[in-house]
């Protein structure tokens, strides 16, 4: 944590700070066990806060740290022992699991709280945004120990990573990356391969190598899977800009093929047994497939691209 003096600079808490938060506190010290109980009407009705207040030594322990910490927040002295002590409760925050949002919002409680006091205590006073101001100043300072328990505790997480797993880490992402371009060039050599096996079967089927009807089926299955094979190509090219894998493409050209598979199969009269397989395989993958593309199931979105506040796209 920084230490005091550089605090106090940063936050631009000067000496006339301290000294208006002194008056401040000789009317509104009296008032702690009243600011408790405002306190605690204000994160009773929050069911996320409840859960942190039900056993009653417990709110009692914490009503009487409440009362010494509003105290303590107006009786000057805020150098390094002060800082110290928020740091200590900053940790049993962290300790108890207690989510930072919810440090913020008491903050601003008690910052709400404290201005609405001076202006019924010091009504009239010229100098009454210099005395809500300096009280805010302090208040400020707290909230920032407060979150830099948090901070150096993630800091702290992160630290126990190992050098080893961090550079496995770093290893594993360029794997996937060199990974993915593989599997583009391997794509860019599927494609003119599936061309060739249309072209070819288009010469079959001028050439009269095959039947009519064979001839036909083999074409419009080989273009069937050609449409499938520039399908998976753009998928991939989405992927590398970031965008998800849509594993719908893959199940697309696996059911291009077994059509494919199939018509020209289905020119046999004695392999009944194997064309009923290869039905059986191609619902299964229709099965597949439909639920896929209902739900719109991507894998493999590579962070840091095309990228929504808070969220990944």
């Amino acid at each position: 944590m920084i230490e005091a003096k550089k605090l106090r600079l940063h936050y631009d808490f000067t000496q006339d700070d301290e000294d208006r938060v002194l008056e401040v506190g000789s009317r509104l010290i009296e008032e702690a066990a009243d600011f408790v109980e405002a306190l605690y009407n204000h994160l009773l009705p929050i069911s996320e806060t409840r859960m942190f207040l039900l056993d009653q030594e417990v709110v009692a322990r914490h009503k009487r740290h409440l009362n010494a910490w509003y105290v303590r927040l107006f009786s000057g002295g805020y150098e390094a022992a002060y800082f110290a002590n928020l740091v200590r409760v900053g940790e049993t925050h962290v300790k108890i699991g207690l989510p930072t949002h919810y440090v913020n919002s008491t903050i601003g409680f008690v910052r709400r709280y404290i201005s609405n006091r001076i202006e019924v205590h010091f009504k009239g006073r010229n100098d009454l945004f210099l005395l809500i101001g300096s009280c805010e100043k302090i208040l400020d300072m707290n909230l920032d120990v407060f979150t830099s328990a948090y901070l150096e505790e993630e800091l702290i997480a992160y630290s126990t990573v190992s050098k080893f797993k961090l550079s496995l880490i770093g290893v594993t992402k360029k794997v996937s990356d060199l990974t993915d371009l593989i599997l583009v060039m391997a794509l860019m050599l599927v494609v003119p391969m599936v061309v060739g096996l249309f072209v070819y079967d288009i010469y079959l089927l001028v050439a009269s190598k095959v039947s009519m009807e064979e001839g036909i089926l083999k074409v419009l299955g080989s273009l069937l899977i050609l449409w499938a094979a520039s399908e998976l190509m753009e998928e991939e090219v989405r992927h590398l800009r970031g965008e998800g894998f849509a594993i719908a493409a893959f199940l697309g050209l696996a059911i291009a093929a077994m059509i494919r598979k199939i018509l020209i199969t289905s020119l046999s009269n004695d392999k009944t047994f194997e064309l009923l397989s290869y039905g059986g395989a191609l619902l299964a993958l229709g099965m597949v497939y439909w639920v896929v593309v209902k739900n719109d199931i991507r894998i493999g979105r590579r962070k840091g691209k095309h990228r929504k506040f808070g969220h990944d796209e």
